[in-house]
């Protein structure tokens, strides 16, 4: 088998950085050779048998074989790449000293909102960069004031009445931005920013009103969209993006590979993928299994191979489709805050203590669906119709009670929530119980378990 492996970077300028980057590459292709990936991968696209590749060879690289070429990186990302982001928010302030009577028509409520839009466009150059940039637009910065004590700018009334002191206004921003603009560090400057004005005396353009003092700034919640096309990202994302970081090559043929709506760019591009275009798909974990534990496992969709068919939207649905006979240890996976349960109680015969045990349907196995029951009652008539304690030794239906079981591998006694248990466990009230009756010979030792509170003295030594 020959491989040729041709490299394009977003980082790398020179001959050393790409010769690292081959060695990587290589290093990487090794493993998946003799780990058995590739014979794994060709079997999923063949749906064939065939030879155990990592037995017929080994990938070794021909140090000789680079060859560094004169031609431009294709994936390589220009200037132009910032073609921007709009951040809009909203929020009010106060302002004081306000000669009211002077202010009393339409025109003199609008010159007021023009000087407070002013006092934060000032404030809020320093955050935007230069105002008179054309970035994406005629203008990177616009604020707005909405309405005057309570008045929308749209409504005002001659005469106009306020009177109070100090005042409030509504303001909304909209600012145009680089696209690699962080969002908390923009609302961080953006709040130190109006936090400097707050107080000061503004000068106006009224001469019947020549100042204000403006007050304290309360910002809503800051929301950003890009104004970039889609385009297919297939190293980071391995999906549709809009985050203005698309190659050049992109850029110089836009009909094929750029796009107005992630549902068009999906559609030329991925339309095997269903979860193309999904919201924020690297933090969206999706569930699989893993038949080496007999439990299910998550990561991100972004880490899917194209042949890993098996994922499921939650672990529940992951645990009962692949391992029904074993849903305690499935739905118990560390890390995975365990399956759901559905608030419906079963109940099953315990054998071994003639009483009937409650069990939340979603963790009754398919073996023991035979046997599960409604009620208590039932259970008992039916399974221990002769005996005279089953129901009242029965469990409760407390399914997130926290009950005693032993562990003879280690001659101590855990606890487990009473839902988690089978229907062949044996389960204790106490820690004291659990140690007598299990582990009369080490009875100090079960009781000095971490994390159990210890068994209760009698007080007599």
């Amino acid at each position: 088998i020959d491989v040729q492996v041709r490299l394009y970077s977003y980082d790398c300028t020179n001959f050393e950085c790409f010769d690292d980057l081959l060695m990587e590459t290589m290093a990487d292709l090794s493993i998946a050779v003799v780990s058995g990936s590739l014979t794994a991968a060709i079997f999923e696209w063949s749906r064939e048998r065939v030879p155990p590749v990592e037995q017929l060879w080994l990938a070794e690289v021909d140090p000789t074989s680079f060859v560094q070429t004169d031609s431009a990186n294709p994936y390589a990302v220009t200037e132009s790449s910032s073609v921007g982001m709009v951040l809009t928010t909203s929020g009010s302030l106060e302002f004081s000293e306000v000669d009211w009577a002077e202010i009393t028509t339409e025109e003199d409520a609008e010159s007021l909102a023009s000087d407070i839009e002013s006092a934060i466009h000032s404030a809020l150059t320093v955050v935007s960069g230069d105002s008179s940039s054309e970035l994406v637009g005629d203008e990177t910065l616009t604020v707005t004031v909405t309405s005057i004590c309570g008045v929308s700018m749209d409504d005002i009334q001659e005469p106009f009445q306020c009177n109070h002191d100090p005042a409030s206004a509504e303001y909304k921003i909209t600012m145009y931005l680089p696209h690699n603009s962080h969002t908390p560090a923009v609302t961080f400057a953006m709040e130190e920013a109006l936090d400097e004005i707050a107080g000061m005396q503004q000068m106006t353009s009224m001469s019947n009103a020549p100042t204000i003092r403006i007050g304290s700034f309360q910002m809503g919640d800051i929301s950003m969209s890009s104004l970039a096309p889609y385009y297919p990202d297939w190293m980071n994302s391995k999906s549709c993006a809009n985050d203005g970081l698309q190659p050049q090559y992109m850029r110089d043929n836009p009909s094929g590979y750029l796009y107005d709506s992630v549902e068009a760019c999906c559609k030329s591009h991925f339309l095997w993928d269903l979860n193309c275009g999904v919201p924020q798909l690297a933090s969206i974990l999706q569930y699989f299994p893993d038949h080496s534990a007999s439990q299910c496992d998550s990561k991100p969709m972004t880490e899917f191979k194209e042949f890993e068919n098996e994922r499921f939207d939650t672990l529940d649905e992951c645990c009962l489709a692949k391992f029904p006979n074993d849903l305690v240890n499935c739905c118990g996976a560390d890390g995975l805050g365990g399956c759901i349960e559905s608030g419906v109680v079963k109940y099953l015969p315990d054998w071994l203590g003639e009483k009937c045990v409650s069990k939340d349907a979603n963790y009754v196995l398919p073996w023991e669906e035979s046997w599960a029951q409604d009620s208590v009652t039932v259970c008992c008539d039916r399974f221990f119709k002769y005996g005279t304690n089953c129901v009242t030794s029965s469990t409760s239906t407390d399914l997130s009670a926290l009950k005693f079981y032993p562990d003879h591998s280690t001659s101590e006694c855990g606890q487990k929530a009473l839902g988690e248990f089978e229907t062949w466990e044996s389960r204790f009230e106490s820690l004291d119980d659990c140690c007598r009756n299990t582990f009369p010979n080490s009875l100090s030792e079960c009781c000095d378990v971490a994390g159990l509170g210890g068994c209760v003295l009698s007080g007599d030594i």
